[in-house]
């Protein structure tokens, strides 16, 4: 808007002296040229926002020789003075009244060599009627200008503390934190000269000072400090428990424990706040004095890095909370599985992988991959009975015995723990945990195979025989059906273990086990009770 009033002045001044200058031609026309000469004059300092002092000089000139063009036009002449307006905007108020003098010594010099001896006063005392206007609007001007400044300050510290909470927000670590904050400091305190900044923050016994040199672009460094080795005012300041005016007989310990140098004379700490508790501080090192509205926008920084750090702590334990459960997991040897809603496995965990093979990645290559890709045809019923239980109750755990197939073919055992957490938002599935059982169940068997079976014959011995006795005479409900106990015995057999050894006895045992069961049913049970006595049992015979 100035620039445009300044140039609307410049070409009242061409009309003026075209049309109404006395003058010669030669010096109107070089009237013209001078203000041809202003009007690049302030394009050019409107562009680069600034006006050398050469330039200035020039100025002052063109105008004079502006004057003398314009003959008797005296009064009208000071439309050029517009042209001052945007100079003022550019200056500080001293430069301002350099450039106004100038302009005004000028045209005043101008006047007074057209309007010569006898008319100079009064075109003298004409001119400085506009000299107490001019001399307002220049200090008018100035104050726009400040209010102007102080505007565009405000909104780039805005700005600034805009884009430094969003890095903050983004900040997972102490390091990140601090970056965020030095720059949002140094531009804060950029009229204070050069700023150094610390971040001080308790880590259990010990004090950790992250900080680096005056450059904004200097590398970050972390010290740890054991805080038996610090005075107890000091401690307490660098934890934010006190100011550090309290503590100032003890500042140049607490200047060495931030590492800041006797060039920043200037000090200011700040408590850092988590939970309302102090756990640091906020520490930044100034060659120039702050002001008060650089004091507030740094303890609204240092609220900001407050929550930034108390969220990068969280982060942090979020982390290895994490990574801690996913090396269990991943390192785990039990199977688990998450099956959701849809019956689908929407997770299998490592050891699932290494148990399934590339069955499962072909299987999800062409269809969705479900428990029955697993399961033993015959256990199938039994695990999705199950399945509809634990998922008809919240929370409910169940306990179920599968085989489940290997990625060769084979089966194994295993037992299942179902978990509904179907309601859980971060799962929304029944968790599935399988322990394999494989070899506990053989030797379970081995173990009971070799309790009801004789070691040598592998006949039923006299529990098992006992124990399908038993079981015979209760199942028994007609009389038409006959129970048959035969009871055999080996003669002479103590002749043959003394004269051929034990050896040859345990053969004898083993040809006329081999020669019995030849003889004897499928339903039929063969047991060996003892040395070389055995027993039959016959079941379902028709007659005597």
């Amino acid at each position: 808007m100035l620039l445009a009033l300044a140039l609307i002045g410049l070409v009242l001044g061409v009309v003026i002296i075209s049309a109404f200058s006395n003058a010669e031609p030669l010096l109107r026309g070089c009237a013209l040229g001078a203000i041809g000469w202003l009007a690049w004059w302030l394009i050019s300092g409107y562009r680069q926002a600034h006006f050398p002092l050469w330039k200035d000089l020039l100025a002052i000139v063109a105008l004079f020789v502006a004057g003398v063009g314009a003959g008797n036009s005296d009064g009208s002449l000071g439309v050029l003075y517009a042209a001052l307006y945007l100079r003022t905007f550019y200056a500080t108020p001293e430069g301002s009244v350099g450039v106004a003098f100038g302009f005004i010594v000028a045209n005043l010099s101008a006047l007074a060599l057209v309007a010569g001896r006898q008319h100079a006063w009064p075109s003298l005392a004409n001119a400085f009627t506009g000299v107490l206007g001019l001399a307002m609007a220049a200090v008018v001007i100035q104050v726009l200008r400040g209010v102007l400044e102080r505007r565009q300050l405000a909104q780039h510290r805005e700005t600034s503390m805009r884009r430094a909470a969003i890095e903050l927000l983004g900040a997972g670590s102490t390091r990140a934190v601090y970056r965020a904050a030095r720059r949002m400091a140094t531009e804060l305190a950029a009229d204070a000269g050069p700023v150094q900044l610390s971040l001080t923050v308790r880590d259990g016994l010990k004090v950790q000072v992250t900080f680096s040199d005056r450059s904004t672009d200097g590398p970050v460094q972390q010290l740890e400090i054991e805080a038996g080795s610090l005075s107890m005012p000091v401690l307490e300041v660098l934890l934010g428990m006190r100011p550090p005016q309290e503590a100032f007989s003890n500042l140049p310990a607490l200047r060495q424990a931030l590492h800041i140098g006797p060039a920043l004379p200037h000090l200011q700490v700040l408590p850092l706040l988590t939970g309302g508790q102090p756990s640091g501080s906020f520490s930044l090192a100034s060659a120039g004095r702050l002001q008060r509205d650089q004091q507030e926008l740094l303890e609204i920084l240092a609220d900001e890095c407050s929550l930034a750090l108390s969220r990068a702590a969280l982060s942090e334990d979020l982390r290895r909370s994490e990574g801690r459960f996913r090396s269990l997991v991943q390192n785990s040897s039990d199977l688990i599985l998450a099956i959701g809603a849809d019956g689908q496995l929407s997770y299998v965990s490592p050891s699932g992988e290494a148990l399934l093979g590339e069955r499962r990645r072909e299987s999800e290559e062409h269809e969705p991959f479900t428990p029955a890709d697993l399961l033993h045809p015959t256990d199938l019923e039994h695990f999705s009975a199950a399945l509809e239980e634990t998922q008809a109750q919240r929370g409910r755990v169940r306990s179920v015995e599968c085989r489940l197939r290997q990625h060769d073919g084979g089966w194994r055992n295993f037992e299942l723990f179902l978990t509904n957490l179907l309601h859980d938002p971060y799962v929304g599935a029944v968790v599935v945990n399988g322990r394999d059982i494989t070899e506990r169940r053989a030797l379970e068997d081995q173990l009971r195979h070799q309790a009801l079976h004789d070691p040598l014959t592998g006949l039923a011995n006299r529990a098992l025989l006992r124990d399908r006795l038993e079981h015979a005479l209760r199942t028994r409900h007609d009389g038409r059906s006959v129970l048959g106990l035969l009871s055999v015995d080996l003669d002479n057999f103590k002749a043959i273990n003394d004269s051929y050894g034990h050896a040859s006895g345990d053969a004898v045992l083993l040809e006329v086990t081999r020669r019995i069961s030849e003889c004897l049913r499928p339903a039929d049970t063969f047991a060996r009770l003892g040395g070389d006595e055995f027993a039959v049992l016959i079941e379902k015979v028709s007659g005597r």
